[in-house]
């Protein structure tokens, strides 16, 4: 009898390491300049929550008030991101991408237009079913794993 539960867990485990190794190995994205996966999602947040703060971008990202204090001051000093306060609420800080951070995040977008060429054609000959299933199933296990952050 084949013993599905070890399969997946080594599939699982081949995944999340690939994944990490790729997450370190920093890229251009249309900038002269190579970008870490951190810093592209950061700018890739910030330009598509508009009016986002310090605390809504953490939520959004998953991630530490403190990490996104540290990447957006990096982001900002490299000239992809600046800050921005209202005259009405001086205690919130918002962030916007420049001319730079723009052209980073179209070119990060155009590297998952390209990858997602390769990796998501072979998705597609999958039922409705099937697509559901696994996202379904990958939505549990990433609510399983928080358990253990």
């Amino acid at each position: 009898m084949i013993d599905y539960t070890n399969l997946l867990d080594e599939a699982l485990t081949k995944f999340n390491n690939t994944n990490e190794r790729a997450k370190k190995k920093p890229r251009y994205y249309g900038c002269d300049e190579l970008i870490y996966q951190s810093d592209i999602h950061m700018i890739e947040a910030i330009g598509k929550n508009l009016e986002a703060n310090t605390t809504e971008l953490a939520e959004i990202l998953g991630v530490a008030k403190s990490l996104v204090s540290r990447q957006t001051k990096k982001l900002e000093m490299k000239g992809y991101i600046r800050k921005y306060q209202y005259q009405d609420n001086k205690k919130e800080i918002y962030y916007k991408l420049t001319d730079l951070g723009k052209k980073a995040y179209h070119g990060h977008e155009e590297f998952h237009k390209m990858r997602n060429n390769d990796v998501y054609k072979d998705f597609e000959r999958y039922s409705e079913e099937q697509k559901q299933f696994l996202i379904e199933f990958i939505t549990k296990y990433t609510e399983h794993l928080k358990q253990y952050i």
